[in-house]
């Protein structure tokens, strides 16, 4: 996975639907994009890699569902949660 320093090529849909505080990152295709320049933990990359995964051969069609439905990105994001959770477990443990 990459990391690049701007935003994501869907940023208008995104900062349409949430308020952003400028410390988000996004994970669209290969690349995590990190537009704040915060520090990504081992913990938060694997949060990242998960969404990598999800969204699999369409990234933008994974995106416009994401932004649309509340029940698809709760599910997308709790799974993403588990495995960054999991991570801190077994690093602290």
């Amino acid at each position: 996975m990459k990391i690049e320093p701007g935003f994501p090529p869907n940023i208008a849909a995104i900062s349409k639907r949430f308020q952003l505080s400028g410390r988000e990152i996004f994970a669209y295709g290969d690349t995590i994009f990190n537009p704040g320049g915060s520090n990504l933990g081992p913990e938060l990359l694997a949060h990242e890699e998960v969404h990598q995964r999800q969204q699999g051969d369409d990234v933008e069609g994974w995106w416009k569902k994401f932004l649309s439905s509340d029940e698809f990105r709760l599910s997308q994001e709790l799974e993403a949660h588990i495995v960054e959770y999991q991570y801190i477990c077994k690093s602290v443990l």
